[in-house]
């Protein structure tokens, strides 16, 4: 019976009542004949209570067509008709409950699009980042830059060399504080305090730049390496299509080798 039932709701389109399939029989003795519901399909425009009806007869026939004999009583079909009723009401208003739900969910989205509820989209963020970026970078245009000096570090017994600023003296000593090379910014070494003292002779004004300087094998050098200038000893250059020309060097105090372009070495000067 659940397959002409089936064919019946198909044909009304209207999908409120195909909650009627998971409707049990009547359970009277015998109703397992299969009705054909020909001639009975109700028009879409028709009101629902009458498809109910309809439903109702195709489910719950008043006798069976090969003997004749009572099937249901009225009773059971007005009772079974009820149920129907109550349940594609609460169908419907399921339905019109998601429906609501659905479209305030679309104004919300048309209104702020990326935009959850209470918090910024993507966009909006990445747009007030940059803003901040641009507002620090003119800050920093306006002011001037540090005065800067180069101030040695010792390491293994070799001095190694990191730009800084003074900030403070006292006699025979310098209290600086460590410099990025390419801005104003501190440089931070682990195991160092932000300033230190060191003495006068640690400090020194920043070499000038020798372009005409190149390195040689067997020459002594210093290698720009995370933000200092380190000693090293050339041991030979590579040179290739894609990189171009390139020195070998070797930190001899721990043994370890580098490769460096000719912007990352520089002529060693004398130890303070």
């Amino acid at each position: 019976m659940q397959t002409e039932l089936a064919a019946l709701l198909c044909t009304t389109n209207d999908s409120l009542v195909h909650s009627l399939l998971s409707a049990p029989d009547c359970g009277v003795a015998g109703c397992g004949v299969s009705v054909p519901v020909e001639g009975r399909t109700a028009p879409r425009n028709e009101p629902l209570r009458e498809r109910l009806r309809l439903a109702v007869d195709a489910a719950l026939p008043t006798r069976c067509p090969s003997g004749g004999e009572p099937v249901c009583s009225r009773s059971a079909r007005e009772r079974k008709l009820h149920e129907f009723e109550a349940a594609a009401g609460a169908e419907l208003r399921s339905a019109r409950a998601a429906l609501q739900a659905a479209q305030q969910a679309a104004r919300h989205e048309a209104a702020a699009p990326g935009e959850a509820a209470g918090q910024p989209s993507l966009k909006r963020v990445r747009k007030d980042r940059d803003r901040a970026a641009e507002a620090e970078r003119l800050e920093r245009e306006r002011q001037p830059p540090l005065p800067r000096v180069e101030v040695a570090l010792q390491t293994e017994g070799l001095p190694s060399w990191y730009e800084a600023t003074v900030v403070g003296r006292a006699e025979g000593r310098c209290k600086v504080q460590l410099l990025l090379r390419d801005k104003d910014d501190a440089l931070i070494i682990e195991g160092r305090d932000r300033e230190e003292w060191v003495d006068d002779a640690s400090v020194r004004p920043l070499p000038p730049r020798d372009e005409q300087w190149m390195p040689k094998p067997g020459e002594l050098c210093e290698f720009l390496y995370l933000d200092g200038w380190w000693p090293v000893k050339v041991k030979r250059s590579h040179t290739t299509k894609s990189e171009g020309e390139k020195w070998e060097v070797v930190y001899e105090a721990h043994n370890a080798k580098h490769r460096a372009t000719r912007d990352k070495l520089r002529p060693l000067r004398p130890s303070p």
